[in-house]
């Protein structure tokens, strides 16, 4: 009977189901319970909300809250720490909520910044690393470079970069125009913790994929053989995209 009234009142609280049996025998059970409900949808619109920043302010208030409860419905939570509740929400939204169809990138930089900002902490390293004689054995050497943790790399479909710098700032003025300038031309993202706190960079076609190898465990040397923007190791070592370095 436990096991059952357990399952009754999860499925009361995630989707709405009707309230167990046991609690809708006593008159104003289902109204006293109904609270619990409440603070569920409550602590998870919050969560989502510190969670996707961006894209709840664009939703609004409302529209968020029933994203999220429909969201929850499918995906409860498998912890109690909400830090790391969220996951797939993206997706669900664009399915839920098809346009405009940037929302999905915008989504996705939130989710990934939430990601960086709670990511474990790793010492840096910096672009002193070009001047210790190791990059110039790499050839020989198999020099590996281990990303930070806290460090997305994305590429999108849209350029919602500007847009998400408004709606944060709380300018409205400046989202409504940056929200008529969001371009389907794409544009390629690193969103870490770095050396000046929260970062989002806007990369150059060439200097992405430059990062998506070296963070993808290709040697240095096989990477900057065949570099185009070979200066932006550079700034991938300014802004702490790297951890470690390694000779494999």
């Amino acid at each position: 009977m436990l096991l059952e009234f357990q399952r009754d009142f999860a499925a009361f609280l995630m989707r709405g189901a009707p309230p167990p049996v046991a609690i809708d025998r006593a008159p104003g059970n289902a109204a006293r319970y109904g609270v619990y409900r409440r603070n569920f949808a409550g602590n998870l619109t919050g969560a989502l909300g510190g969670a996707y920043p961006a894209l709840h302010r664009v939703l609004g208030d409302a529209m968020f809250a029933d994203l999220v409860i429909g969201f929850a419905a499918t995906n409860p939570p498998a912890e109690a720490d909400l830090h790391r509740y969220g996951e797939g929400f993206a997706l669900h939204v664009s399915r839920t909520a098809p346009e405009p169809a940037w929302l999905l990138d915008l989504a996705r930089v939130d989710w990934a910044a939430t990601c960086a900002l709670h990511a474990p902490d790793a010492p840096a390293i910096g672009p002193d690393m070009l001047d210790t004689g190791l990059l110039a054995n790499a050839g020989a050497r198999r020099l590996v470079l281990r990303p930070h943790p806290s460090l997305r790399l994305l590429a999108l479909g849209h350029r919602v970069r500007a847009l998400r710098g408004a709606l944060l700032a709380g300018d409205d003025a400046a989202a409504l125009d940056a929200s008529r300038e969001v371009s389907a031309d794409g544009e390629n993202l690193a969103v870490l913790r770095g050396t000046e706190g929260m970062t989002v960079l806007d990369l150059p076609t060439a200097s992405f994929r430059l990062a998506t190898c070296l963070a993808g465990g290709v040697a240095v040397a096989e990477v900057m053989a065949g570099a185009t923007d070979a200066e932006a190791l550079g700034l991938f070592l300014y802004h702490g995209f790297f951890s470690e370095a390694e000779v494999v």
